[in-house]
């Protein structure tokens, strides 16, 4: 099973977000909305998922079942990065950008220094067709500014983007995470790596804890699997020409 590459992110949010979280517990917001829709405590099942399962599918011992939950985990990962988009409140404001983008405008900078000065996180907000950006970078010791989050979602912060990049010099981009909330208030997620073109995962989640997978990765066969709000399932397995390979069922007990 492919390994995403966000625990460079774990890492950074173990060395960074709990001094963001001491100084401000409930942040003041002034007037820009940090963390956006993406992260509004609406969009998020107990603070925690943007998507979960049933309780009784951690306790099936049918693979497919494990591997649902498991992407499931992998759609979910995102939320990690949840602290680096609401900035401490002893923060210093700007209207200067660290990054100029094409066709962006109404820009916002926050910075601030998790550590007592030997490094200095950002965020960066603008607006652009309609939608809201948000970029979160890191600097060393007085080094250069390096992208690591951006998130770009629309005005009414149902649907949006999460790109995830290396925090290294080539900055590179290494998972896309493209969510939306639908009027029902069901979710979908869709994860890619752009280095791998066949890598996938496409969960949907309803406020029933229902849902479905789609999973596919290194040239593999594609897995389709989808359980009911008690957690019992199906699954099928397709071929590169989604021609049905293989199909099964779990029942929860």
């Amino acid at each position: 099973m492919k390994r995403l590459k966000l625990p460079i992110i774990l890492i950074l949010t173990i060395l960074f977000v709990g001094s963001c979280s001491d100084d401000a517990s409930e942040p003041e917001f002034e007037e820009d909305q940090f963390g956006f829709g993406l992260f509004n405590d609406e969009n998020l099942i107990d603070g925690l998922f943007f998507i979960s399962t049933p309780d009784a599918m951690s306790s099936v011992s049918d693979q497919c079942a494990f591997l649902a939950t498991s992407m499931v985990n992998v759609a979910n990962a995102f939320v990690s990065v949840r602290g680096f988009f609401f900035p401490a409140l002893s923060r210093e404001r700007s209207t200067d950008p660290i990054m100029t983008l094409s066709g962006h405008s109404n820009y916002r900078v926050y910075t601030w220094s998790p550590d007592g000065g030997l490094s200095t996180l950002a965020i960066q907000f603008s607006e652009a067709s309609g939608k809201n950006y948000q970029l979160v970078f890191l600097q060393e010791e007085g080094g250069p500014f390096i992208r690591f989050l951006e998130s770009s979602e629309n005005k009414e912060g149902t649907e949006g983007q999460l790109n995830v990049y290396g925090a290294d010099d080539d900055q590179a981009l290494i998972n896309t995470y493209e969510w939306k909330v639908l009027s029902d208030n069901s979710r979908e997620i869709i994860v890619t790596d752009p280095s791998d073109n066949n890598f996938l995962v496409k969960a949907k989640g309803n406020l029933d804890l229902s849902g479905s997978i789609e999973y596919r990765e290194d040239g593999q066969n594609t897995k389709i699997i989808q359980w009911d709000s008690a957690g019992n399932g199906t699954w099928q397995e397709l071929d590169e020409d989604d021609n049905l390979v293989e199909e099964g069922s779990w029942t929860v007990s």
